[in-house]
């Protein structure tokens, strides 16, 4: 199935795993939300089902598999802005990609994201450490099914030079490899 069509039949409902469904956790809202990070932040192994693969330069070459629950321990932050494929406002939660850096001890210069439909997009780390960049979990407090372009999805907020080609905006992402 094309991404288009996948786009297009984008319902955002549905539930990952037992228990998840709303964002209870406290964040800003706005256009781009730059929350100080933590020098302690660490992205923990999934003790669940694995959402995302970090590898490369990660964790001193050892490779992280990151579930929801790794994610939801890091900082969350919130982010409304128009969706590019379905062109309506959405507000998305998750984590700044700059604290998942951090939290992965990533040391590389450049970032390939791969998607469950084999897509892969290949963005420099800086513009990944943009205020407001973020790897999102829930659309409008729900969690993010593969069907809507979850589990985890790329965002970016309005101001980035990035964030306008609509190919950065990965979704469904499964390995994320820094370089």
């Amino acid at each position: 199935m094309t991404r288009w069509r996948l786009a297009s039949l984008a319902v955002l409902v549905g539930v990952l795993g037992a228990g998840c469904g709303t964002d209870a956790r406290p964040a800003a809202v706005g256009a781009a939300v730059n929350k100080a990070p933590s020098a302690q932040l660490v992205l923990k192994p999934a003790p669940g089902k694995p959402l995302v693969i970090f590898d490369g330069l990660v964790n001193g070459g050892r490779p992280i598999a990151a579930d929801l629950a790794s994610f939801d321990a890091l900082p969350a932050q919130r982010l409304t802005v128009v969706e590019p494929f379905l062109k309506r406002s959405m507000t998305f939660t998750g984590v700044r990609f700059a604290d998942v850096l951090m939290a992965a001890n990533a040391t590389g210069k450049s970032v390939k994201i791969h998607a469950l439909d084999d897509f892969e997009a290949t963005l420099d780390a800086a513009v990944l450490r943009e205020a407001g960049v973020m790897l999102a979990t829930r659309a409008d407090g729900k969690v993010i099914d593969v069907k809507s372009g979850g589990p985890v999805r790329l965002v970016f907020p309005p101001s980035s030079e990035a964030g306008k080609d609509t190919s950065a905006w990965v979704w469904s992402i499964d390995q994320i490899t820094i370089q």
